[in-house]
């Protein structure tokens, strides 16, 4: 049974224009879940519906109402796309040829080593050889940011690339950590601060350093000891976890009592610091060190 549109009415809206709707029947290839391509365009050129540029309105099922508003005074012409993509790009081979003009049997049209449907979804000219372009300004080019999973128009998604010693995976950045606002190291562990607040921890995990503590959100800043994490957070309390000597005797970090308004954080390893708000500096130490002070700077 092929898809067709049916049920096609339009009427003129005061202040919203002309407004189209019409129902999607029928089935492509027997396959009754598909999803289908709704395009339009307002003028077809020659004697070849590719000559024209459409417009790529919607993606979605058959057996359901679609309705457009604010439609073009003129003449317009829809059409349906079906969901066969033959070269495995991300994009249908009705969307190559209608809208973006790739080529639908070859994944990557302008061989820059980026596949046209992540260009297309990341703003980039599947047509054009941008691999060293870097529109975002974030001074990683378009095939850098292609291969870190990361969005090439978005100066705020940040990738996260380590190196070095990796016997504890400590060098390993989880999948998908995007939006970094800041970085620490242990010595077999990492922490990263996302920009929504939330602290990713990895590597080596003998005295609880990568276990970031249930409903630590809003964090400010974070720096990292050997075997111990530190997260000060947008409330001025501090947060820490892990612990600042390894082996038999382990002295668990823990927080200076009364601690507020802090808005940056250091970490040693049998010590923490952190500086308040008003510009003193306060550390504490471990349960052998019984020193504590604060000192304005």
């Amino acid at each position: 049974m092929p898809v067709y549109l049916t049920n096609i009415f339009s009427t003129f809206v005061t202040n919203q224009g002309w407004t189209v709707r019409f129902d999607i029947q029928g089935s492509y290839d027997g396959t009754t879940n598909a999803l289908y391509d709704v395009f339009s365009t307002t003028n077809l050129s020659g004697n070849n519906i590719t000559n024209s540029q459409w417009v790529w309105l919607e993606r979605g099922p058959t057996c359901s109402t679609y309705e457009y508003t604010n439609q073009p005074d003129a003449q317009t012409f829809y059409i349906l796309g079906t969901p066969r993509d033959s070269d495995h790009d991300g994009l249908t081979d009705a969307y190559e040829l209608l809208v973006s003009k790739t080529n639908p049997n070859l994944g990557d049209t302008d061989g820059d080593g980026m596949p046209d449907g992540w260009e297309v979804a990341n703003g980039l000219n599947p047509l054009v050889n941008d691999a060293n372009d870097d529109p975002d300004g974030d001074w990683l080019t378009n095939y850098q940011e292609y291969n870190g999973g990361t969005n090439s128009t978005n100066p705020h998604h940040v990738m996260v690339i380590a190196w070095g010693d990796n016997s504890d995976h400590q060098s390993e950045v989880p999948t998908n950590l995007l939006a970094a606002s800041a970085l620490a190291g242990g010595l077999f562990h990492t922490l990263v601060l996302q920009s929504n607040g939330i602290v990713s921890a990895w590597g080596k995990n003998d005295y609880g350093q990568t276990i970031v503590p249930a409903g630590l959100t809003n964090v400010i800043a974070i720096a990292a000891g050997p075997y111990h994490g530190i997260a000060g957070r947008a409330n001025g309390t501090v947060t820490n976890w892990g612990s600042w000597w390894p082996g038999i005797n382990l002295y668990p970090a823990t927080n200076f009592p009364g601690l507020s308004n802090v808005v940056r954080v250091a970490a040693g390893t049998d010590h923490d610091v952190a500086l308040r708000s008003n510009g003193s500096v306060v550390a504490w130490v471990s349960p052998t060190c019984r020193t504590r002070r604060s000192q304005r700077i």
